[in-house]
């Protein structure tokens, strides 16, 4: 019976992998116009066509070196990565769905249930993969999820609402937050979630988003292992700007979308009718943070740890777990932040989208003192600063003296953060212990 599960075991990995290797091929052929499903393999390099022992999913490129046999051209790693994450998500779905030995419970040693799903893996891989490199998701990539949403309402024992339900419940909002702001989100990406979430079912697909959302905390995890569990000197003080950072897109709100000067007068009736729903989320989020920074019992306990933590520690107040929980809601609110200045510039990621405006949010936590209420107006005037002089037409001034005039925000910074900087309270307001980190043992 060992035997026969390890060789079931065994086809399930191939097979995963050999789909992986297939779905690799479909991320680099669809971007650039070619079939997926006619034509022969073929080096990119130099064009020769491959052979079936070329083919072998990760055992090919372990054999050849990662180079091609022809012309010797490197074998990116991540052709044996995907391949290897196919494998082991084909022994997850297995052991999560059930195997089979043989029809018509299933195929391959792999129940339907378990086909099914890694499926859906595959075809999200390729839609990661091209989305990452062109920004766009494939309508046949987006229709084949939803094949397998169908097939998995057909087999799920809970019945067909939930997934029905699971379809709407994420991409209608989504279909309607376009509506309200222009390109918030890609029609592809309103496509995928109504795709996924028929295959989820509404319960995972709320989850899902959820972790979306949170990813920014994620990610920023590593910063807080860094700063709290590492023994580097000078880290950043991710307490006191995490929650600040989130201000760093208010300017991005009164943004006027027409590109042409207008008149003076006309700049304040554009600058409110700029300011959109997630401005003013963002101001309910800052007088909340000080109300909770001021009011409440982990708020001052948050507050003790980052003035002393030494003292904090003899109060029994866990230095590492508040420090952690900053970290991860800071990294959410800066997530959001970042989803917020994609949404109003472009509708879409791009290199270099926030440029130097993380100078001006830096500036922001000083020149408001790290008071919450305080960066409401010093966002406010840094936005103003920062858009005026791209639709207000000043007659009196040359047309070559814009780029000049752009420059002014930054200009701005640097003499807040030079005159801060000369201050005897320069660090006025600021938490004591930033910047440095706190070790038990140390004391």
């Amino acid at each position: 019976m060992l035997l026969v599960e390890g060789l079931l075991g065994l086809i399930a990995f191939l097979l995963g992998a050999a789909l992986f290797s297939f779905m690799n091929v479909v991320a680099w052929r669809l971007p650039r116009g070619k079939n997926p499903l006619t034509g022969r393999s073929f080096c990119p390099q130099c064009g020769a066509a491959l052979t079936a022992g070329d083919l072998v999913p990760v055992f090919s490129w372990l054999f050849l070196r990662g180079r091609c046999r022809h012309c010797r051209a490197p074998i990116p790693v991540r052709y044996l990565l995907v391949e290897l994450l196919g494998g082991v998500l084909a022994l997850g779905c297995t052991r999560q769905y059930g195997a089979a030995l043989a029809l018509p419970d299933g195929l391959f040693g792999m129940s339907w249930a378990a086909l099914l799903a890694l499926a859906v893996c595959g075809i999200l891989l390729s839609i990661a993969l091209i989305d990452a490199e062109t920004q766009t998701i494939p309508d046949r990539l987006n229709f084949a999820l939803a094949v397998c949403g169908v097939a998995g309402t057909a087999l799920s024992p809970a019945g067909w609402r939930g997934h029905i339900i699971g379809a709407v419940c994420v991409s209608v909002p989504m279909f309607l937050l376009c509506l309200a702001i222009d390109g918030a989100f890609g029609g592809g990406d309103i496509k995928l979630m109504a795709a996924a979430g028929l295959f989820l079912g509404w319960q995972n697909t709320l989850l899902a988003m959820f972790f979306g959302i949170l990813g920014g905390g994620v990610c920023n995890m590593m910063g807080a292992f860094i700063n709290n569990s590492a023994k580097a000197a000078k880290t950043t003080a991710r307490l006191n700007s995490s929650v600040m950072r989130l201000f760093s897109g208010l300017d991005q709100g009164l943004a006027i979308k027409s590109e042409e000067s207008i008149p003076f007068a006309c700049y304040v009736d554009k600058l409110l009718s700029g300011i959109n729903f997630f401005v003013i989320i963002s101001v309910i989020l800052a007088i909340g943070m000080w109300f909770f920074f001021n009011k409440t019992r982990p708020g001052l306990h948050l507050r003790a740890v980052g003035e002393n933590p030494r003292a904090a520690d003899a109060m029994g107040i866990s230095i590492t777990a508040y420090r952690y929980l900053a970290s991860v809601i800071g990294g959410a609110m800066m997530g959001l932040a970042g989803l917020f200045v994609c949404m109003n510039v472009g509708g879409k990621w791009e290199y270099n989208l926030i440029g130097g405006q993380g100078w001006l949010a830096v500036a922001l936590v000083i020149f408001a003192r790290w008071n919450p209420l305080k960066a409401i107006g010093g966002s406010l005037i840094f936005g103003i600063l920062l858009r005026l002089f791209l639709h207000v037409k000043l007659s009196f001034l040359p047309d070559n003296c814009e780029a000049l005039l752009m420059m002014l925000p930054y200009v701005i910074t640097l003499i807040t953060l030079i005159l801060s900087g000369r201050k005897k309270n320069a660090g006025a307001g600021a938490p004591a212990g930033s910047g440095s980190n706190f070790f038990r043992e140390d004391r």
